[in-house]
């Protein structure tokens, strides 16, 4: 998996020997990594076409977190090695005609990914989790 999250905003800072500054900056956070992920799916007849459809999974990724900070005084770069357990699940409705292999799915999924990405900024390294979730179609073709 793969994770790519660019920001551009504004950094404030403030130091002993100087009151108050700030400049512009573009953040390039990333996580790359591999690992296991195990998934149950569950499949309920309504009718003879349509079916209730839902399933949840979970999984331990193992990778490297990143965080590059572009300033207009240099680039600032953190990496670290991250272990991101995550958790997700899907409900959904769908329509297959009897003894026929496709089938399509309508419905709604939802991932949580722990400690996936470095949300701190030049002076801090802070994790952070994200959450995705929204609408999705799927298009199956069941093999026997």
């Amino acid at each position: 998996e793969h994770f790519l999250h660019q920001t551009v905003g504004q950094l404030n800072y403030a130091s002993k020997y100087s009151s108050y500054g700030s400049y512009p900056f573009k953040i390039d956070r990333q996580f790359t990594g591999w690992g296991p992920v195990l998934t149950w799916k569950a499949k309920t007849p309504l009718s003879p076409e349509f079916s209730f459809t839902w399933g949840a999974n979970a999984a331990v990724v193992f990778g490297r977190r990143s965080a590059e900070l572009f300033t207009d005084e240099g680039l600032y770069e953190r990496h670290h090695s991250a272990v991101s357990p995550q958790i997700g699940g899907f409900v959904g409705l769908t329509w297959q005609e009897p003894d026929s292999p496709f089938g399509l799915t309508a419905g709604f999924r939802a991932n949580e990914y722990f400690n996936i990405y470095d949300a701190g900024t030049v002076f801090t390294d802070e994790k952070a989790s994200r959450f995705i979730g929204g609408p999705f179609i799927q298009l199956s073709l069941q093999v026997q």
